[in-house]
């Protein structure tokens, strides 16, 4: 990535360019100081197996794709981003969307990726559970978790919500 011209000028525009070590291809990352230290990028195991995760179907780079319990996929990687008062978005590595409840809160809904939209059905709450383990849950509903249907632990296995019990 390179500014278009060499200026630091607002409203510049960057671009795809060869590098040959000139100075607008240059980058500085820095951390920033507004995020709480949950917040980066996580491979969700499931208890159920330890060797399962979360993932996006198939790294579907699309609106919609499933949400599912995999230990083969390339797209297991999700990044956590703290909003606000302790609510959370996931995001798929695979994707620029986020983890979202499909239609209402209540047993049985899916979980897909859509766009940001900072919805109700797309803020997640982390619950220490001891020894490591989070119950990850609804941040409109804290009774309502992400959860494996009928605690499969195939590949592929539908990750929804359902009723949080301990």
């Amino acid at each position: 990535l390179s500014a278009a011209t060499p200026g630091a000028e607002p409203g510049t525009n960057i671009q795809l360019a060869d590098y040959s070590g000139q100075i607008e291809a240059k980058w500085r990352c820095v951390k920033t100081v507004t995020c709480d230290a949950s917040v980066g990028t996580y491979i969700i195991h499931s208890k159920l197996d330890d060797s399962k995760y979360i993932s996006i179907e198939g790294a579907s780079r699309s609106i919609g794709g499933n949400c599912i319990l995999s230990g083969s996929s390339t797209a297991k990687q999700m990044t956590v981003c703290s909003v606000m008062n302790g609510k959370y978005l996931i995001h798929p590595a695979c994707s620029n969307y986020t983890l979202t409840a499909y239609g209402d809160i209540v047993n049985g809904s899916d979980v897909r990726q859509y766009k940001v939209t900072n919805a109700y059905r797309q803020m997640w709450t982390f619950h220490d559970e001891g020894n490591g383990y989070y119950s990850i849950r609804s941040s409109r509903d804290s009774s309502m978790a992400l959860d494996i249907t009928a605690a499969g632990t195939g590949e592929g296995t539908n990750v929804q919500l359902y009723t949080y019990k301990d």
